[in-house]
């Protein structure tokens, strides 16, 4: 069986669609990735923090803070 136009054009119509559903999940990580940055912004300057460059430091319940010292053993 030989491989027809028909056959070429509805797998490139395949291919076409998935390209555009990746294109598409790809925008919305980066528009979530940029919403969740624009909104750390928005509370440092709401909080007002310093201008310093230092990374805003996480802290987890029941956990030191993240780049702490950690604690000796008494």
């Amino acid at each position: 069986m030989s491989y027809t136009d028909k056959e070429k054009a509805k797998d490139t119509k395949a291919i076409g669609e998935e390209l555009m559903k990746l294109a598409i999940n790809n925008k919305q990580a980066k528009m979530i990735r940029d919403l969740q940055e624009g909104n750390i912004r928005l509370k440092d300057r709401l909080s007002g923090r310093n201008k310093k460059n230092r990374p805003r430091s996480q802290s987890y319940p029941g956990l030191k803070q993240l780049g702490s010292k950690p604690s000796t053993p008494v």
